[in-house]
């Protein structure tokens, strides 16, 4: 009898002596543990830099396919401005797209979201609707040699074998100016008298950028606004390019008819002019341009009608040429609905 109760006493004592075993090496995994996630963290602190005032929540943000965390994104932006600019106005929930163009609301932007109901949503379908063609086109004055904004000289007037120039406005789908070249004109574009304003063709959103070749500014308007809180933009873009002075900035909203600035000056056969034009485009990788007059709102359509035959007509009279092909046109001047871009 004592000797099982001595075996149950020694028992008793091996568990003790087990169980503290155990929690010693236990405590010293839990020990060796925490100090190599110390140890990781420390490594992983040596080769990620966050610099100072940015914001480490943001390095896990993206913007699509184009860019990931704010140091890449922000390199992204500084380099493709246009298309970083298109992404946010589409995406303008994305904290990085808040951080980047520090989205607020506008006067224009507050005054549309206090009347949310009676407000038109607009989505990547909704319908582009020009309210001018942003410059001034009225009857030729035998005096002043002005259709308006537009000017009537025959020092325009070109043809060296290569170039060959004869219109003071070029309609959409026209061969360009060069000889022999295929290529279509995928824009409008006017000779115009020095220093003309040229205006908004449509509400929307600002983005502006500089063309290296002419030395000159663009302007891309799209429909919807910078705010987060307002509704997503469509995927029309109306292109007003060849611009100086500008009076408008990224991010600026502007109603049609407001002034962008001044036509890019240019000097031919010793006549200063303005120059300037109009397109309309959809796409990314793809560009598709379209016919401008199509998109004006249906009651200037018969109104810019009437101005186009009758500056054309006038033209033909002054230079004593017949140049437009009016009775190819599939809307006034336009030679084509639209035109896949090169």
């Amino acid at each position: 009898m004592k000797l099982k109760k001595g075996y149950l006493i020694l028992l008793i004592l091996l568990v003790f002596l087990f169980i503290s075993i155990s929690g010693c090496i236990q405590r010293e995994t839990v020990k060796d543990s925490e100090q190599a996630v110390q140890e990781s963290n420390a490594k992983i602190q040596e080769h990620v830099k966050i610099e100072e005032n940015s914001n480490p929540y943001l390095s896990s943000q993206s913007m699509g396919k184009f860019c990931s965390g704010e140091k890449e994104c922000i390199s992204f932006c500084n380099n493709y401005h246009g298309e970083c600019r298109n992404y946010c106005n589409n995406n303008s929930e994305n904290e990085l797209c808040k951080m980047l163009f520090n989205f607020e609301e506008s006067d224009g932007v507050a005054e549309i979201n206090k009347n949310k109901d009676k407000r038109k949503m607009i989505t990547e379908d909704t319908p582009l609707i020009l309210k001018n063609l942003v410059v001034n086109m009225e009857h030729w004055n035998r005096e002043t040699n002005l259709a308006g904004d537009i000017i009537f000289t025959k020092k325009i007037l070109f043809n060296d074998g290569v170039i060959n120039n004869d219109k003071m406005f070029f309609g959409f789908g026209e061969f360009e100016n060069t000889i022999n070249n295929p290529d279509r004109s995928v824009e409008y574009w006017w000779f115009l008298s020095p220093g003309t304003k040229v205006h908004a063709a449509a509400d929307g959103v600002v983005s502006v950028s500089f063309i290296e070749h002419s030395k000159d500014w663009g302007v891309n308007i799209a429909q919807g606004w910078t705010s987060y809180k307002a509704p997503t933009g469509s995927k029309w873009i109306v292109g007003q390019e060849h611009l100086v002075n500008l009076v408008v900035k990224d991010g600026d909203i502007v109603k049609a008819g407001d002034i962008l600035g001044e036509a890019a000056p240019r000097t031919f056969n010793d006549q200063e002019f303005g120059f300037t034009e109009l397109s309309v485009w959809t796409g990314g990788t793809t560009i598709i341009k379209y016919c401008p007059f199509e998109f004006l709102d249906e009651p200037l359509k018969p109104i810019y009608e009437e101005k186009i035959n009758q500056l054309t007509k006038n033209w033909e009279e002054f230079i004593e040429k017949d140049i437009y092909k009016q009775e190819d046109w599939v809307a006034p001047g336009c030679l084509l609905h639209n035109i896949t871009e090169r």
